[in-house]
């Protein structure tokens, strides 16, 4: 089946705060594909023009964000949706929403801006106070700034950047929230009060407490952190043991992960798990009913970065010294040759800090996306 993506382009310079223009693209909204569930082939290739940050599951595809902006790619064709922009600017934060509608990006003159991911329309930019670490959700984005050993969530409506709630930590509990989290119409607040754990669900709309969990002892407030599932379906404990992997729309604990059975991992994918007390460092899949590790099929490399996907298992090597390039395995079979994801091509390094990390894996609407993360990177789509 051919699919034809129309793309009605607009070419924007706004004003926004701080001084900055933003330099702007549109396009027209499209109906995004489904994510593979078991990628075969490579379907296409992307060269990124300045050093690359970070790749992201949104819209129609992936967003990829480089020192100053974003650009959009369509997750079949690889061609290029739509752009944003702030010269001089550097881009401090670029998430989407777990059903990848709305992207949330943040610069270092502290401000922060909701666009469309589909169409890359700028919904509202506002300057926020602090450091702001979102906890997104479909409907809204809470920014949580640190008030010395506290922390205070402010909640903003994505399509408005109306101010909903603000809550501050309880009286005798700290919080330590330090990375973005997603979740599914519920905000998990993660606290340490009194020696204990307790992670709460505060309704996305008006922060009143919807459900409250005693996760257990713990040592130490930085012990009360969150981790969580792109697509809002699971948030896990990472203090107290065993880690508790929890469904955040209700509270209901859906798996309890003993240390002997690993660390666990959420982010994109199914829930994944790091295998500990071993001399190379190993990921498995993550059955969420029992909390078990699911080995998972050889690779070609030994520390490769894993995507557990609901039909195949996708694990990812960097460059292979016997010259197969960045491969990547799908279930064990023949390794697909993707070539360099971060080749010399006599480029300028841009910021000298950005070393090529390990390959990143996204699923994303109409492909599974492999990039490196580096000064010079090759976005690849999988399908």
């Amino acid at each position: 089946m051919v699919r034809l993506v129309v793309v009605a382009v607009a070419v924007l310079l706004l004003a926004s705060c701080g001084g900055a223009p933003t330099v702007a693209t549109t396009a027209a909204p499209v109906a995004p594909a489904p994510v593979p569930t078991t990628p075969t082939a490579v379907a296409w290739r992307w060269t990124a023009p300045t050093p690359l940050h970070a790749v992201v599951r949104a819209g129609a595809g992936v967003v990829v964000a480089g020192d100053d902006g974003v650009t959009a790619l369509d997750g079949v064709t690889g061609t290029e949706r739509w752009r944003s922009a702030r010269p001089g600017r550097l881009l401090t934060l670029a998430q989407a929403t777990p059903d990848g509608g709305s992207l949330v990006l943040g610069h270092d003159d502290g401000s922060v801006t909701a666009l469309d991911a589909v169409t890359g329309v700028e919904r509202w930019t506002d300057e926020v106070d602090g450091e702001p670490v979102p906890t997104l959700t479909d409907a809204v984005v809470v920014l949580v700034r640190t008030r010395g050993a506290g922390a205070e969530q402010v909640a903003r409506d994505l399509r408005t950047g109306d101010e909903l709630w603000t809550r501050s930590t309880g009286p005798g509990c700290e919080q330590r929230t330090v990375a973005p989290q997603w979740s599914a119409g519920v905000v998990p607040v993660a606290e340490w009060c009194a020696g204990r754990t307790v992670l709460r669900g505060l309704d996305e709309r008006t922060g009143v407490e919807r459900w409250r969990l005693d996760a257990g002892p713990a040592g130490s407030a930085g012990g009360a952190g969150l981790a969580s599932a792109t697509d809002g379906s699971l948030v896990v404990v990472t203090g107290p043991e065993p880690r508790l992997l929890v469904d955040p729309r209700t509270g209901a604990v859906r798996a309890r992960v003993p240390r002997t059975a690993g660390s666990p991992l959420l982010g994109d994918g199914e829930p994944r798990v790091e295998l500990l007390n071993r001399i190379v460092p190993a990921v498995a899949r993550l059955d969420p009913a029992t909390g078990t590790a699911v080995p998972a099929p050889p690779a070609p490399c030994a520390q490769p970065s894993l995507l557990a996907l609901a039909g195949s298992t996708v694990q990812a090597c960097g460059n292979d010294p016997d010259g197969l390039g960045d491969p990547v395995v799908v279930d064990g079979r023949p390794p697909l040759d993707l070539g360099e994801l971060a080749p010399d091509d006599g480029r300028p390094l841009g910021r000298p800090d950005r070393v090529p990390e390990d390959p990143v894996l996204v699923p994303a609407p109409g492909a599974v996306v492999v990039a490196n993360r580096s000064t010079r990177s090759v976005v690849v789509g999988l399908r």
